[in-house]
Protein backbone atom coordinates (compact mmCIF):
# COMPACT_ATOMS: atom_id res chain seq x y z
CA UNK A 1 0.00 0.00 0.00
CA UNK A 2 2.84 2.37 0.86
CA UNK A 3 4.62 1.60 -2.42
CA UNK A 4 1.46 2.23 -4.45
CA UNK A 5 0.77 5.47 -2.57
CA UNK A 6 4.32 6.68 -3.24
CA UNK A 7 3.91 5.77 -6.92
CA UNK A 8 0.68 7.77 -7.27
CA UNK A 9 1.57 10.67 -4.95
CA UNK A 10 5.35 11.20 -5.15
CA UNK A 11 5.14 14.77 -3.86
CA UNK A 12 3.16 13.86 -0.75
CA UNK A 13 5.58 11.36 0.78
CA UNK A 14 6.65 12.18 4.33
CA UNK A 15 10.37 12.98 4.58
CA UNK A 16 12.62 10.29 5.97
CA UNK A 17 14.83 11.16 8.96
CA UNK A 18 18.62 10.79 8.76
CA UNK A 19 21.74 11.56 10.79
CA UNK A 20 25.24 12.34 9.55
CA UNK A 21 27.78 9.61 10.31
CA UNK A 22 30.75 10.56 12.46
CA UNK A 23 34.29 10.04 11.01
CA UNK A 24 34.73 6.96 13.23
CA UNK A 25 31.40 5.51 12.06
CA UNK A 26 32.33 6.10 8.40
CA UNK A 27 35.60 4.26 8.95
CA UNK A 28 33.86 1.37 10.72
CA UNK A 29 31.30 0.99 7.92
CA UNK A 30 33.75 1.27 4.99
CA UNK A 31 33.85 -2.46 4.25
CA UNK A 32 30.08 -2.85 3.88
CA UNK A 33 29.12 0.72 2.91
CA UNK A 34 32.21 2.38 1.40
CA UNK A 35 30.40 5.61 0.38
CA UNK A 36 28.12 5.99 3.39
CA UNK A 37 27.60 9.55 4.61
CA UNK A 38 24.21 9.25 6.29
CA UNK A 39 22.29 6.77 8.41
CA UNK A 40 18.51 6.43 8.18
CA UNK A 41 16.89 7.00 11.56
CA UNK A 42 13.28 6.63 10.42
CA UNK A 43 11.91 5.78 6.97
CA UNK A 44 13.66 2.58 5.90
CA UNK A 45 10.59 1.31 4.03
CA UNK A 46 10.08 4.65 2.27
CA UNK A 47 13.73 4.62 1.21
CA UNK A 48 13.53 1.04 -0.12
CA UNK A 49 10.34 1.90 -2.01
CA UNK A 50 12.02 4.99 -3.49
CA UNK A 51 14.77 2.70 -4.81
CA UNK A 52 12.17 0.33 -6.29
CA UNK A 53 10.52 3.32 -7.99
CA UNK A 54 13.92 4.49 -9.30
CA UNK A 55 13.67 7.86 -7.59
CA UNK A 56 16.89 9.88 -7.70
CA UNK A 57 16.05 11.83 -4.53
CA UNK A 58 13.79 11.60 -1.51
CA UNK A 59 12.96 14.38 0.99
CA UNK A 60 14.83 14.03 4.27
CA UNK A 61 15.10 15.75 7.64
CA UNK A 62 18.61 15.81 9.11
CA UNK A 63 18.94 15.35 12.87
CA UNK A 64 22.09 16.10 14.83
CA UNK A 65 21.87 13.08 17.14
CA UNK A 66 24.03 10.16 18.27
CA UNK A 67 23.65 6.52 17.25
CA UNK A 68 22.06 5.78 20.63
CA UNK A 69 19.53 8.59 20.20
CA UNK A 70 18.82 7.32 16.67
CA UNK A 71 17.98 3.84 17.96
CA UNK A 72 15.60 5.28 20.54
CA UNK A 73 13.98 7.63 18.01
CA UNK A 74 13.40 4.76 15.58
CA UNK A 75 11.85 2.58 18.29
CA UNK A 76 9.56 5.35 19.53
CA UNK A 77 8.41 6.23 16.00
CA UNK A 78 7.57 2.60 15.22
CA UNK A 79 5.75 2.20 18.53
CA UNK A 80 3.66 5.29 17.78
CA UNK A 81 2.73 3.82 14.39
CA UNK A 82 2.07 0.36 15.84
CA UNK A 83 4.69 -1.17 13.55
CA UNK A 84 7.23 -2.48 16.08
CA UNK A 85 8.87 -5.65 14.79
CA UNK A 86 9.06 -8.24 17.63
CA UNK A 87 12.56 -9.46 16.73
CA UNK A 88 14.06 -5.99 16.31
CA UNK A 89 12.40 -4.93 19.56
CA UNK A 90 14.00 -7.89 21.30
CA UNK A 91 17.44 -7.01 19.88
CA UNK A 92 17.05 -3.38 20.96
CA UNK A 93 15.99 -4.31 24.49
CA UNK A 94 18.90 -6.77 24.61
CA UNK A 95 21.23 -3.86 23.77
CA UNK A 96 19.71 -1.72 26.54
CA UNK A 97 19.77 -4.56 29.06
CA UNK A 98 23.25 -5.96 28.36
CA UNK A 99 25.27 -3.10 26.87
CA UNK A 100 23.73 -0.14 28.70
CA UNK A 101 23.02 -2.11 31.91
CA UNK A 102 19.38 -0.95 32.07
CA UNK A 103 17.25 -3.24 34.27
CA UNK A 104 13.82 -4.29 33.03
CA UNK A 105 11.93 -1.84 35.26
CA UNK A 106 14.05 1.07 33.94
CA UNK A 107 13.32 0.11 30.32
CA UNK A 108 9.62 -0.10 31.21
CA UNK A 109 9.66 3.37 32.82
CA UNK A 110 11.63 4.90 29.96
CA UNK A 111 9.13 3.80 27.29
CA UNK A 112 5.98 3.84 29.45
CA UNK A 113 5.56 0.07 29.22
CA UNK A 114 4.73 -2.53 31.84
CA UNK A 115 7.65 -4.39 33.38
CA UNK A 116 5.89 -7.65 32.56
CA UNK A 117 5.87 -6.73 28.86
CA UNK A 118 9.57 -5.81 28.92
CA UNK A 119 10.49 -9.09 30.61
CA UNK A 120 8.48 -10.99 28.00
CA UNK A 121 10.44 -9.26 25.22
CA UNK A 122 13.74 -9.88 27.03
CA UNK A 123 12.92 -13.59 27.29
CA UNK A 124 13.49 -13.74 23.51
CA UNK A 125 17.14 -12.70 23.73
CA UNK A 126 18.06 -16.38 23.93
CA UNK A 127 17.26 -16.71 20.21
CA UNK A 128 20.53 -17.56 18.50
CA UNK A 129 22.04 -15.15 15.89
CA UNK A 130 21.43 -17.43 12.90
CA UNK A 131 17.76 -17.87 13.79
CA UNK A 132 17.44 -14.15 14.53
CA UNK A 133 18.83 -13.29 11.06
CA UNK A 134 16.25 -15.54 9.39
CA UNK A 135 13.46 -13.93 11.41
CA UNK A 136 14.63 -10.39 10.63
CA UNK A 137 14.90 -11.25 6.91
CA UNK A 138 11.30 -12.43 7.03
CA UNK A 139 10.31 -9.07 8.50
CA UNK A 140 12.15 -7.18 5.75
CA UNK A 141 10.06 -8.93 3.07
CA UNK A 142 6.92 -7.84 4.90
CA UNK A 143 5.90 -11.11 6.54
CA UNK A 144 7.12 -10.87 10.14
CA UNK A 145 6.61 -13.60 12.70
CA UNK A 146 4.56 -12.72 15.75
CA UNK A 147 5.95 -12.30 19.24
CA UNK A 148 4.37 -15.62 20.23
CA UNK A 149 6.19 -17.37 17.39
CA UNK A 150 9.41 -15.89 18.76
CA UNK A 151 8.53 -17.06 22.29
CA UNK A 152 8.21 -20.62 20.97
CA UNK A 153 11.55 -20.46 19.10
CA UNK A 154 13.30 -19.02 22.17
CA UNK A 155 12.26 -22.10 24.19
CA UNK A 156 13.75 -24.52 21.66
CA UNK A 157 17.27 -25.98 22.09
CA UNK A 158 19.77 -23.43 20.69
CA UNK A 159 21.10 -25.80 18.03
CA UNK A 160 17.55 -26.37 16.68
CA UNK A 161 16.34 -22.78 16.56
CA UNK A 162 17.49 -21.85 13.04
CA UNK A 163 15.97 -25.03 11.59
CA UNK A 164 12.70 -24.42 13.44
CA UNK A 165 12.60 -20.80 12.25
CA UNK A 166 12.98 -22.02 8.65
CA UNK A 167 10.15 -24.54 9.05
CA UNK A 168 7.81 -22.04 10.72
CA UNK A 169 8.45 -19.50 7.94
CA UNK A 170 8.33 -21.86 4.96
CA UNK A 171 5.29 -23.84 6.14
CA UNK A 172 3.52 -20.71 7.50
CA UNK A 173 2.82 -22.50 10.76
CA UNK A 174 0.42 -21.10 13.33
CA UNK A 175 1.59 -20.21 16.84
CA UNK A 176 -0.09 -23.34 18.19
CA UNK A 177 1.70 -25.57 15.66
CA UNK A 178 5.03 -23.89 16.44
CA UNK A 179 4.50 -24.45 20.17
CA UNK A 180 3.65 -28.12 19.63
CA UNK A 181 6.81 -28.64 17.56
CA UNK A 182 9.01 -27.05 20.23
CA UNK A 183 7.37 -29.13 22.99
CA UNK A 184 7.97 -32.31 20.98
CA UNK A 185 11.61 -31.38 20.23
CA UNK A 186 12.22 -30.63 23.91
CA UNK A 187 11.03 -34.16 24.68
CA UNK A 188 13.66 -35.57 22.33
CA UNK A 189 11.57 -36.11 19.19
CA UNK A 190 13.44 -35.44 15.90
CA UNK A 191 12.37 -32.20 14.20
CA UNK A 192 10.81 -34.02 11.21
CA UNK A 193 8.66 -36.18 13.51
CA UNK A 194 7.77 -33.15 15.63
CA UNK A 195 6.53 -31.28 12.55
CA UNK A 196 4.49 -34.28 11.46
CA UNK A 197 2.94 -34.57 14.92
CA UNK A 198 2.13 -30.84 15.05
CA UNK A 199 0.26 -31.03 11.75
CA UNK A 200 -1.78 -34.07 12.76
CA UNK A 201 -5.37 -32.97 13.46
CA UNK A 202 -6.40 -33.20 17.10
CA UNK A 203 -9.05 -35.78 18.02
CA UNK A 204 -12.55 -34.39 18.48
CA UNK A 205 -13.05 -32.86 21.90
CA UNK A 206 -15.35 -34.66 24.29
CA UNK A 207 -17.52 -33.04 26.94
CA UNK A 208 -19.16 -35.08 29.71
CA UNK A 209 -21.55 -33.50 32.20
CA UNK A 210 -20.73 -34.53 35.78
CA UNK A 211 -23.06 -32.46 37.97
CA UNK A 212 -25.59 -29.65 37.74
CA UNK A 213 -26.88 -27.16 40.34
CA UNK A 214 -29.70 -24.68 39.64
CA UNK A 215 -30.30 -21.54 41.70
CA UNK A 216 -33.95 -21.55 42.95
CA UNK A 217 -34.13 -17.74 42.90
CA UNK A 218 -32.58 -16.63 39.58
CA UNK A 219 -32.72 -19.91 37.67
CA UNK A 220 -29.02 -19.80 36.69
CA UNK A 221 -27.41 -23.24 36.42
CA UNK A 222 -23.85 -24.23 37.29
CA UNK A 223 -22.75 -27.26 35.27
CA UNK A 224 -19.61 -29.25 36.12
CA UNK A 225 -18.14 -30.90 33.02
CA UNK A 226 -15.21 -33.15 32.18
CA UNK A 227 -13.64 -31.61 29.08
CA UNK A 228 -10.60 -33.15 27.37
CA UNK A 229 -9.08 -34.47 30.58
CA UNK A 230 -9.93 -31.37 32.65
CA UNK A 231 -12.75 -30.36 34.94
CA UNK A 232 -14.51 -27.09 34.16
CA UNK A 233 -17.57 -25.14 35.26
CA UNK A 234 -20.08 -23.65 32.85
CA UNK A 235 -22.86 -21.19 33.72
CA UNK A 236 -26.20 -21.42 31.92
CA UNK A 237 -28.46 -18.40 32.34
CA UNK A 238 -32.25 -18.88 32.28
Amino acid sequence: MLLEDMRKNPYRVDPITVRRLTPDEKEASKTKYPNAEWEIVDGHKRFRNAELLHWETIPAIVLDISREEALETNYRKNRERGTVDPMLESLYFKHLYINLKMPAYKIAEHFNLTERYVRQVLSRIGIQPEAARKIVTQSIVGKPLTGKHLDAIAKAPPEKQAELADIIIEDKLSVKEAQKIVEAVEKGLPVEKAVEAAKTPEPPRSEVEIAKITCPECGATLIAIHYNGKHKIKVAMP
